[in-house]
């Protein structure tokens, strides 16, 4: 029998730990969540957002980030017309601004993929309770599976061994 595996989709923030200078424990979590899926405790996704938010960003961090994509061979999920209806329910119901639309646009991916949760370092538009509530109304009103959203810390053990 298969054993059963939480998916989880990270977003940029998580990929863009690798140049966070300031929060060198960021890159650490970011080679953990590595381990994790290499021993095949988690399946970690993300999206065509990720792809172009990384190459929207100057080459400099572009030539960092790219590797990262390639080494955690992420599954990525295309957007559809469902996953663009539900970023637009989150903007439309005010849980997120126009102003956070690809962060909207990551939400509506992974609501419409069934993930378990979305992992981010972004505590002002994703990782914080009431934007958790408010995602989850979302998931409730166009009949999705209920999305959480957390922190790379919640998912791998940062503890020295």
């Amino acid at each position: 029998m298969a054993q059963w595996l939480p998916r989880y989709y990270l977003d940029t923030s998580v990929i863009g730990g690798a140049v966070d200078a300031e929060e060198p424990q960021r890159l650490r979590l970011l080679d953990a969540l590595f381990v994790c899926q290499d021993h095949r405790q988690v399946q970690l996704h993300s999206s065509v957002v990720l792809l172009e938010e990384i190459a929207r960003a100057p080459q400099p961090v572009r030539t960092i980030l790219e590797p990262y994509v390639v080494r955690l061979r992420l599954p990525i999920l295309a957007e559809s017309e469902a996953s663009r209806h539900a970023a637009e329910t989150l903007v439309r119901t005010g849980v997120l601004s126009r102003d956070a639309l690809d962060d909207a646009r990551h939400l509506g991916c992974a609501m419409v993929a069934e993930m378990d949760a979305v992992v981010s370092w972004n505590f002002k538009h994703l990782v914080n309770p009431a934007r958790r509530r408010g995602i989850q109304s979302v998931c409730a009103l166009l009949g999705l599976r209920v999305l959480d959203v957390i922190s790379p810390l919640e998912v791998v053990d940062d503890e020295p061994s």
